[in-house]
């Protein structure tokens, strides 16, 4: 992954900072029970003269070293199942003594194995993602504002209000169980459905549980891909093919081109092997998507993608 040094640095920072003040936190914590429980701290006092007695007598030859140094084993073992039996007896787990870093691969060192640790990449991610959606229109994107009585009963076997509450409880559930959600989404349908707004209202509730999300049109997303290709910028595309959940909005509305069908198919085939989330929208029918796109992009959304049908009238027109 291409890194942007002022973002990683930022993300660098934070997690410094979160590191200092979770061992503050801790040793806190440590003092309290101490003054609680007295003999833990002299064990934890113990505990430390027994390990450099372990050091000690590692570096030494011969049977006497050997018998020491299991006779020193043997203590520091007794006295870490006493410091258990007060923990657990005062109501403290066994690591309260510990630091509860946020990663347990670094420890908050940003770092492991010499490289950056998997948790710096996750929060860049989503620190690009958060610099991305800004200016976009996820704010004040919820649930509860969706009007499910713009949409008419009468209609066929199924009104256009029972086929938008069916989708409306789907979405819902899709965004509170995103964890565990393995479908990819296509909303189709005509314009001014309501397909966007429940898109954002996914989106807003997935990024407010954490995960990295990208809103964008594809007309925007491509023409980025488009640009770097070409040379005519240097932006890092991959946040686009590693964000938790990716929306792409309006899709049919961008200048198709061989690239940019290429760039397409291509994103969603890598987010899915990647096992990320994509929402994909459009106001086409299902055969002009397969004449503008071909055969094998409408085959991915047909076959892999969930589709979601909305249905009624333009309720923009409504309003």
């Amino acid at each position: 992954m291409n890194y942007d040094r002022d973002i990683l640095e930022r993300v660098l920072r934070e997690l410094e900072s979160e590191k200092i003040r979770c061992e503050a936190e801790c040793e806190e914590k440590r003092r309290r029970i101490y003054r609680e429980l007295p003999r833990v701290g002299e064990i934890d006092a113990a505990l430390r003269t027994t390990a450099l007695d372990i050091i000690r007598a590692s570096f030494g030859k011969g049977e006497d070293t050997a018998s020491l140094l299991r006779k020193t084993r043997e203590k520091n073992l007794a006295l870490q199942r006493e410091r258990e039996e007060l923990l657990c007896g005062a109501g403290y787990c066994t690591a309260a003594l510990e630091p509860e870093y946020s990663c347990d691969i670094c420890n908050d060192e940003g770092y492991a194995g010499g490289e950056l640790c998997v948790c710096v990449a996750k929060r860049y991610r989503r620190a690009v993602a958060k610099e991305i959606n800004a200016s976009l229109r996820l704010c004040g994107a919820d649930f509860s504002r969706f009007d499910i009585n713009v949409y008419p009963e009468t209609g066929g076997s199924l009104s256009p209000r029972a086929q938008m509450r069916e989708i409306f409880e789907f979405c819902r559930s899709y965004a509170d169980s995103f964890d565990d959600a393995a479908e990819d989404l296509f909303m189709s349908g005509g314009s001014g459905l309501g397909k966007s707004f429940l898109a954002s209202c996914i989106a807003q509730k997935v990024a407010d549980s954490g995960f990295s999300v990208v809103f964008d049109t594809a007309f925007s997303v491509l023409g980025i891909y488009e640009d770097v290709k070409f040379g005519r910028s240097a932006a890092d595309t991959s946040v686009f093919e590693t964000c938790d959940l990716l929306v792409l909005d309006d899709l049919g509305c961008e200048m198709t081109t061989p690239f940019s069908v290429a760039a397409l198919y291509n994103l969603i085939n890598l987010r899915r092997a990647g096992g990320r989330k994509t929402v994909v929208i459009s106001s086409l029918s299902d055969s002009d998507i397969k004449k503008r796109y071909g055969a094998q992009l409408f085959s991915r959304l047909a076959g892999d993608f969930i589709k979601l049908e909305f249905m009624g009238n333009d309720i923009r027109l409504m309003r």
